[in-house]
């Protein structure tokens, strides 16, 4: 919710706090890399799209495709 409102910063703290509960949460995950990248925090938003990459090698529906697209342009830049 925070994310779509255009509210990072409080959407990392949030989805943070689910991870404390369950780490390896795809969807807290994928979405803290989508925040992080938006914040332009380059290294950071790496190695949680990675975390969830290698968490979810058989798929996460279409946030897989997207995270490996997104990786690949971020280690390009």
């Amino acid at each position: 919710l925070y994310l779509v409102k255009g509210n990072p910063k409080d959407a990392i703290y949030y989805y943070k706090r689910a991870l404390q509960i369950n780490p390896e949460e795809p969807e807290s995950l994928y979405n803290i890399a989508l925040a992080l990248e938006g914040l332009g925090k380059r290294d950071d938003a790496i190695r949680y799209y990675e975390t969830f990459i290698s968490l979810n090698p058989d798929g996460y529906g279409e946030a897989i495709g997207s995270a490996k697209e997104r990786l690949k342009w971020l280690k390009e830049k």
